[in-house]
């Protein structure tokens, strides 16, 4: 797999680090022209975030809180 086609892997941060890193992808996201090619691999790691986030929502116990915030 080339450095171009690189996934981005969100599993090895903390919560904290992937609530922070979210929130620092959708400032530099924010501050990206629209169809700008800066966008493409921000949204790719938002979108690889919300998903590790999502996964470790659903297994944790319900009585627990969850990680993601409505």
């Amino acid at each position: 797999m080339s450095c171009r086609q690189r996934r981005y892997d969100a599993a090895g941060l903390t919560a904290g680090e992937l609530e922070r890193t979210r929130r620092e992808l959708a400032a530099s996201l924010a501050l990206t022209r629209p169809g700008s090619p800066a966008r493409i691999p921000i949204l790719a790691q938002l979108t690889a975030i919300d998903a590790e986030l999502a996964h470790r929502a659903s297994q944790q116990p319900h009585n627990r809180r969850p990680l993601l915030r409505p």
